[in-house]
């Protein structure tokens, strides 16, 4: 009998077999779908081409399929569910229910069993169970969620599979082809890579169209795909060719460059190029691009041997107006450099035979080429026509139609026929000199064809209608090499007004001209003539600047050295350098050769503008012994240095760093006091020119600026005689404004004059003498300054500016007389050191010239008693005294060295040691027994001591030279001095009688001006009685002066009796006449220079 509990538990089984059916069902339907997913996708991402290695991934695939069956759907199936196990599930679902549906389940089997209990009380629990039964649902013991979960998910992968299978049938079907029925179908691919042409298409190349490329060549591929961008992974791969590969090695991968490119109208699309340069040693081979999930087939590539020179010849044949032979190019060179209209015939041989060949030169048309018979020899000509560098070649095709793709090249250069190139290298730049000046002119000139003649044009910039004036400096020249042309440009013109500007400029004519006549020229520069006192100063401006150069060079010569003695003391005190003291030693190595540049570099060093210096005092004839003996000493020194000191300075400086940087080496302190000694070397020379020049220089330029005072104050003095005669004397009421503010100028440079001049004064002061030179120096200072004082030039000075201001101008011209006498003393004064210090060296040379007289008559004695002794075997006392005799005489020497030194003869200083040196000699070896080196070493002192009497000789002879000239010099001054105060007297005088004669009688003005000019006329005779003349034309020059004298005592004569006419005019006249006489005497008498033959500035 069925039990009424058993009838829900019955439909309740049934429920949980239908729910886990379907959730199995779901589940593996799920894995399935899931799994072939899976499997598809990892064949699509890796390309599983191999069937083998699909039917792996099938059979795992299955494999877990059959697992996922078994553990979701058979399994749970199996599994018994017994009513007393429905009822516990229930009673759990449902805990109010306390075990009465298990109790009852169990009371209902066995309700009639007696032992087991009351069968009553069994259908009570029972009939309690059924009760709660019906108060329950208990179909929701079992939930339908987890068939539900599982049907959806099954759903949802079946529909995402489905729709991946509408979206991409191809696909989908491909994969589940490949991996269910292991087909063997590719992957429908997202690149499609394509080789393009130039044109941008694509390419006829596959595996059996390959690639022909000459040997040596490079291959430029461009790789494109058609269905979007270019991957980045895209590269080309090279392997060999099938015949000779024995493995599927790359020999070559190359990336590719991306771009962005265009043809014609088309879109702009992406495009990845790259120049494939095929591995040596291989004459087939395949290539083939590959990216992203794509790869092009292998292609092959034949590499064949291009039609190459294999020899060249070339003629050219340059054009006629040339004047030119032709010429061949070695064998083989191909590089044609040659003027506009050149013919060049060109013959090749080429490696193999062709089928055409053209000539190609620059962007120009093709030429034809003549191929001969063996199709191997090629012949061709062009004219090269046009300027510039562009290139010609062979365009050559061979029989199989291959062209080399990069043949040879060679450069072709036409030249045009420039004009001449012309430069002044000498004066670098516009010039100042002196009316009587020699200016040096360098010129360069260089042209390609030649040159018809070369010259210097000059044009006055002042004149309002200036001719210019051809100079001709060189004749024609061919055109090979750079022509060289000194020329001396001799100005030497009298006529020359300081002030006038000159442009000059060189020239030269092209020798090829073509058409109409080419002129190559220079830059222009401009010379400006100036007086020689501004030279002068100019001169002196730049001698100061050289010294205050080698004040600075010696202030950071010193510091040099400072710092080679703290590196000295740090060696000695630790033995070793910190890296800063490593870097001082370098920086004072850069700093000795920056110095050594400074000093004595040939183009600008200090020791070549001292040489420029003194050419340039010469050719101006700018007489200053002194200056000129300074700045020789510049030079020499300087050059002395450059050859000995600072070479050695630099070779020690150089072996220090070496010896640093040698971890071997131990001991510095040497190297560094050698270096410390060479650098004093060079102080003590750079300190004693300084010492030795300064105060001359200072001496210079205070006579420069008194110089400068006396040309203002005689332009002062100019100034005030050309004032209006008529307003002589007039009160300055009635004066115009004008002229008032015109007196009132000339008053305010007369007061600044003084000024100057007082200030000057002040600076004026003998300082404590140093040498023979300062004492000199020292008392003619004294003496300028005397004069200064004594005169009281500034106070005049500012009495004349008063008497200007109140147009008392008679008085001022007057006091401005005396003034350019006093200053005219005052720079005599300061000039006397010139013959004073030539007259001291003079002396001097005398002196030594009669010592060395003396040391070789001595030391000849004393050769002959050495032989004597040497003869005779003579004893040892004799033979001692023989060598303190020579010790004495070397002594005596090498004390004559020093003052030989103080000459600065720095040549027979040398020749002068030398001659000590063997004394030296003879005296240490005297003592022997057989004294034949000591009689060798006297012999040759002897030739040294006539070869420095021979010298020093010279030297006294081209002192007296200079002092001769400097006496005719201030001779000459003195005189032209003479004249042209004799001069304005006459002129004044004409200017006096022809207002006598205009007013009928003398007014007191005119007897004012006549008492002026007696009196200075009278100042005249007693200047002129006060000048010395040299000893040129000595025998007649007291009888000179004196008739000179004597006329103007007539014309003073004459004047006392205010007789201002014919005599006294004609007296004057005749006083002038002979002054210039002399004047010329003087000057003909000068030493000329050396370059004053050539040509003239005009054809005058």
């Amino acid at each position: 009998m069925t039990s009424p509990l058993r009838s829900p538990l019955e439909r309740l089984r049934r429920r949980a077999r239908r729910v886990l059916l379907a959730r199995g069902i779901g589940l593996c339907l799920a894995a399935a779908l899931a799994s072939t997913a899976a499997a598809v996708g990892f064949d699509w991402l890796f390309h599983l081409d191999d069937s083998g290695h699909r039917g792996l991934v099938l059979l795992g695939l299955l494999l877990a399929h059959l697992v996922a069956t078994w553990h979701w759907l058979i399994a749970p199936l199996t599994v018994p569910l017994s009513d007393l196990a429905l009822a516990i599930r229930v009673e759990r679902r449902f805990p109010e229910l306390q075990d009465q549906l298990s109790s009852g389940l169990q009371f209902s089997s066995d309700v009639a069993d007696q032992p087991l209990g009351s069968p009553r009380l069994k259908q009570r629990v029972i009939d309690s169970a059924v009760e709660a039964l019906d108060r329950i649902d208990i179909d929701t013991v079992v939930e339908p969620r987890t068939a539900q979960r599982a049907a959806l998910i099954a759903s949802g992968l079946a529909a995402l599979g489905l729709a991946l299978t509408v979206y991409s049938p191809l696909a989908a079907e491909t994969g589940l082809g490949r991996l269910f029925l292991l087909s063997e179908d590719q992957w429908p691919r997202q690149v499609d890579l394509k080789f393009l042409d130039s044109n941008l298409s694509p390419s006829a190349w596959d595996a059996t169209h390959g690639v022909r490329l000459p040997a040596g060549e490079p291959l430029e591929l461009a790789v494109a795909n058609s269905r979007g961008v270019l991957p980045d992974d895209s590269v080309i791969e090279v392997r060999a060719s099938q015949s000779r590969r024995r493995s599927n090695q790359l020999l070559a991968v190359q990336s590719l460059e991306h771009s962005t490119r265009s043809h014609a109208d088309e879109p702009r699309r992406n495009v990845g190029t790259t120049l494939l340069t095929p591995p040596d040693g291989f004459d087939t081979l395949e290539f083939r691009a590959r990216g992203g999930d794509d790869a092009t087939p292998w292609i092959p590539l034949a590499i064949t041997p291009p039609p190459l020179l294999e020899s060249l010849e070339v003629v050219l044949h340059p054009p006629a107006y040339s004047g030119r032979p032709a010429r061949q190019l070695p064998e083989g060179s191909g590089d044609i450099e040659a003027w506009i209209g050149t013919r060049a015939e060109i013959t090749a041989v080429i490696n193999q035979p062709i089928r055409q060949a053209t000539l190609l030169r620059g962007d120009q048309p093709p030429l034809p080429v003549s191929i001969a018979a063996d199709d191997r020899t090629l012949r061709a000509s062009f004219t090269v026509e046009t300027p510039g560098i562009s290139d010609w070649h062979f365009s050559l095709v061979d029989r199989d139609g291959l062209t080399a793709e990069r043949p040879e090249r060679f450069e072709l250069r036409g030249l045009v026929d420039r004009l001449p190139e012309i430069e002044i290298v000498e004066p670098a730049g516009n010039i100042q000199a002196t009316p009587r000046a020699t200016v040096h002119l360098e010129v360069t000139a260089r042209d390609d064809l030649g040159l018809t003649g070369v010259h210097l044009v000059i044009r006055e910039i002042n004149a309002s209608e200036s001719a210019e004036t051809r100079v001709r400096l060189h004749e024609s020249h061919s055109g090979d090499g750079v022509l060289l042309i000194d020329h001396p440009w001799q100005l030497d013109r009298d006529e020359l007004v300081v002030g006038t500007e000159f442009d000059f400029h060189v020239e030269a004519g092209d020798a090829r001209d073509l058409d109409a006549p080419r002129v190559g020229r220079s830059t222009t520069r401009t010379l400006t003539i100036v007086t020689p006192s501004a030279k002068r100063d100019q001169l002196d401006t730049r001698q100061r600047m050289i010294l205050k150069s080698l004040a600075k060079i010696l202030a950071r010569q010193r510091t040099a050295r400072t710092h080679i003695t703290f590196l000295e003391v740090q060696w000695e005190a630790v033995g070793q350098l910190r890296a800063d003291e490593r870097e001082i030693l370098l920086a004072t190595e850069v700093h000795q050769q920056q110095f050594a540049a400074q000093l004595a570099e040939v183009e600008t060093g200090l020791a070549r503008r001292a040489r420029q210096l003194i050419a340039e005092r010469f050719a101006n004839r700018i007489d200053d012994p002194a200056a000129t003996r300074d700045l020789d000493r510049i030079a020499t020194d300087l050059e002395g240095l450059d050859q000995r000191e600072l070479p050695e300075l630099e070779s020690a400086l150089a072996d220090t760093r070496r010896r640093l940087d040698d971890p071997s080496t131990i001991d510095l302190q040497d190297p560094l006091m050698e270096i410390g000694r060479w650098q004093d070397r060079v102080i003590s020379t750079l300190q004693s020119l300084i010492e030795d020049l300064a105060p001359a220089q200072t001496h210079r330029e205070q006579l420069g600026e008194i110089r400068g005072i006396t040309e203002r104050q005689q332009q002062l003095l100019n100034d005030t005689a050309s004032r209006p005669e008529k307003t002589l004397d007039l009160p300055t009421n009635q004066l115009t404004l004008q002229q008032q503010a015109d007196l009132r100028r000339m008053a305010r440079q007369q007061f600044d004059l003084a000024d100057q001049l007082d200030r000057l004064g002040q600076r004026i002061g003998p300082d404590t003498p140093a040498d023979e030179r300062s004492t000199s120096l020292s008392s003619d200072l004294a003496a300028a300054q005397a004069i200064l004082h004594k005169a009281g030039t500034v106070a005049a000075m500012k009495e004349s500016a008063g008497a200007i201001e109140r147009n008392h101008l008679g008085e001022a011209q007057q006091a401005q007389q005396v003034i350019l006498e006093h200053l005219s003393q005052i720079e005599r004064s300061l000039q006397g050191n010139v013959t004073t210090d030539d007259q001291a060296r003079l002396a001097r040379l005398d002196r030594m010239i009669t010592r060395v007289r003396q040391f070789t008559a001595t030391q000849s004695v004393l050769r002959t008693d050495t032989r004597s002794a040497n003869d005779q075997s003579a004893a040892d006392s004799v033979r001692r005294r023989l060598e303190n005799r020579q010790e004495i005489l070397w002594r005596d020497t090498l004390q004559s060295v020093d003052t030989i030194g103080g000459l600065r003869l720095s040549k027979a200083q040398a020749v002068a040691r030398r001659a000590a040196d063997l004394m030296r000699r003879a005296t240490d070896v005297i003592r022997q027994p057989a004294a034949t080196t000591a009689l060798s070493a006297q012999s040759l002192a002897i030739e040294r001591l006539e070869t420095l009497q021979q010298m020093l000789a010279e030297q006294r002879q081209e002192t007296h030279a200079t002092l001769a000239e400097e006496r005719t010099r201030r001779s000459s001054q003195g005189l032209a001095g003479l004249f042209g105060r004799q001069d304005r007297l006459a002129r004044r005088t004409r200017s006096l009688h022809d207002e006598r004669q205009r007013r009928g009688r003398w007014t007191r003005p005119l007897l004012k001006q006549l008492r002026e000019l007696v009196e200075q006329q009278q100042k005249m005779i007693e200047d002129t009685r006060a000048v010395s003349l040299p000893e040129v034309g000595k025998s007649d020059s007291e009888r000179s002066l004196e008739e000179i004298a004597s006329q103007m005592r007539i014309a003073t004569a004459s004047l006392r009796r205010r007789q201002t006419g014919t005599t006294t005019q004609r007296a004057q006249q005749q006083a002038l006449a002979l002054l210039d006489r002399w004047l010329g005497r003087l000057r003909a008498a000068a030493p000329q220079d050396p370059g004053s033959k050539g040509t003239p500035m005009s054809p005058s």
